[in-house]
């Protein structure tokens, strides 16, 4: 976890470094998800191909 004191104010090189980690965290999940739900499409398909 990292915490986020108030004390001492980040330069806004820091701040903008942070929101550029924050922005490639969500793109990692949102990737995460969508290869979640390919997975179960293939998934799916197969079984009714089975059936």
């Amino acid at each position: 976890m990292v915490h986020l004191d108030i004390y001492p104010k980040p330069t806004p090189q820091e701040v903008q470094k942070i929101l550029a980690d924050l922005e490639s965290t969500q793109d990692q999940k949102i990737k995460d998800q969508i290869a979640v739900v390919c997975i179960m499409c293939i998934g799916l398909i197969g079984l009714l191909i089975s059936l």
